[in-house]
């Protein structure tokens, strides 16, 4: 029987392991793939991207695809962000996505923030810093969303809680009565 669960649990590791290197590895292509992409198109140079690859990685796990990656990246390139702006919009961006945000719309919050920006006539660290404003407004939106579901669900917690104790008070009520009822009726036979 331990063997049994041993093997069992084994397996279930190696299987585990193994989705895990099938993950990896199928990152590593699709990184691979963006990268002669964007080295292709002349947007970043190999050096620039080496300096961006954990950003890059860590937004597809998170899972900005391929394609919405590189046309942010395209994005803020076209509007002379640098690679240390870049990969500090990517972080953010990243950060976005963890606190609830669809790593699309963080995307098009970054493209539309840089579009913005370049309008205006902001470049390198004028364009990020309002980049970053963009997103940290979105992510103190999206903190006010799930702090205002949580009190929402605190409420209806509560309510509930409260419908449950009248219901309770109401049975106990119903309970007491009867009981009254069949006492008194118990009382009226003796008396006769």
């Amino acid at each position: 029987m331990k063997k049994r669960i041993f093997s069992t649990a084994i397996a279930v590791i190696m299987v585990f392991c193994a989705t895990l290197v099938y993950a990896q590895q199928e990152t590593n292509k699709i990184m691979d793939e963006l990268n002669k992409e964007l080295e292709q198109d002349k947007v970043f140079l190999p050096k620039e991207l080496k300096e961006m690859n954990k950003s890059l990685r860590n937004a597809m796990e998170q899972g900005v695809t391929k394609e919405d990656l590189k046309a942010i990246l395209v994005d803020l390139k076209k509007k002379e962000s640098n690679v240390k702006d870049t990969k500090k919009t990517i972080d953010i961006m990243i950060d976005l996505i963890k606190s609830g945000v669809g790593p699309k719309e963080a995307g098009n919050i970054v493209s539309q923030a840089a579009h913005l920006a370049k309008a205006q006539g902001l470049k390198g660290k004028a364009l990020a810093a309002m980049v970053h404003e963009a997103i940290r407004i979105r992510k103190a939106e999206q903190e006010k969303l799930k702090q205002q579901m949580k009190e929402e669900k605190m409420h209806q917690k509560q309510h509930r809680q409260e419908h449950q104790n009248q219901i309770q008070a109401q049975e106990i009520f119903q309970e007491k009565e009867q009981e009254k009822e069949s006492h008194g009726m118990g009382h009226g036979k003796g008396k006769k």
